[in-house]
């Protein structure tokens, strides 16, 4: 079940942000072991210059509550903690009408006391976008 809130405001005819919380209850069907409330802040920002040019970026910060579940299912590890944070920036360029230049970097962190799941993770892409009309 989930619950959310969503603030966007345009601060002229090229450019918005907007802010986001939800709060997430899920209850496992495993005997509760992987039951847990979430609490998700998010930002989002896009910005157009000019016909050709359009930048964006968003980013979503995550906070895990496990009220049944250990750390390597081993109760001397203690419960366990999970927190993520997305973001991603991207750009494109228009070279022409059905033809754009993108670029776009991704970052991913996950922080946990099960080392299973705690890593981190980037991502460049560069390619070209063909749009049929």
């Amino acid at each position: 079940m989930d619950y959310g809130l969503t603030a966007r405001q345009r601060i002229s005819p090229s450019l918005w942000f907007g802010v986001n919380y939800v709060h997430t209850e899920r209850t496992d069907g495993h005997l509760g072991y992987n039951d847990y409330s979430r609490d998700s802040y998010g930002m989002e920002f896009k910005l157009r210059l000019g016909r050709r040019f359009r930048l964006a970026a968003d980013a979503t910060y995550r906070v895990y509550n496990y009220t049944s579940a250990f750390a390597y299912n081993n109760p001397a590890a203690g419960r366990k903690v999970l927190k993520t944070l997305r973001s991603t920036v991207s750009a494109s360029f228009k070279i022409r009408p059905n033809l754009s230049l993108l670029g776009e970097f991704a970052y991913r962190e996950t922080a946990s006391n099960d080392a299973r799941i705690d890593y981190d993770q980037s991502q460049f892409l560069l390619s070209l976008q063909w749009n049929y009309n």
